[in-house]
């Protein structure tokens, strides 16, 4: 993987650790301006989201519906509140 990144003129930045703990990290490293990632509906992953926000003042997040099954407007309760 690694390679072929390379060989389209990317690199490959792995990590082991929290996402909160190490895009951070990545993000002030690489001067990031903005973070672009997929939602997902779990209570650990808007966790994890929340983390993020509040550790990335000034950085524009930006997301993407991540295409679950299930659209989060039709679960039976609100993701927000869990």
């Amino acid at each position: 993987l690694r390679k072929a990144v390379a060989l389209r003129g990317g690199k490959l930045i792995t990590r082991r650790g929290s996402p909160e703990d190490i895009i951070p990290e990545i993000a002030a490293a690489l001067q990031v301006h903005s973070l672009y990632y997929s939602t997902e509906n779990g209570t650990e992953e808007r966790s994890i989201e929340r983390g993020l926000s509040e550790r990335l003042p000034g950085i524009r997040i930006r997301t993407v519906d991540s295409g679950s099954l299930i659209h989060q407007d039709d679960l039976p309760f609100s993701p927000k509140n869990t």
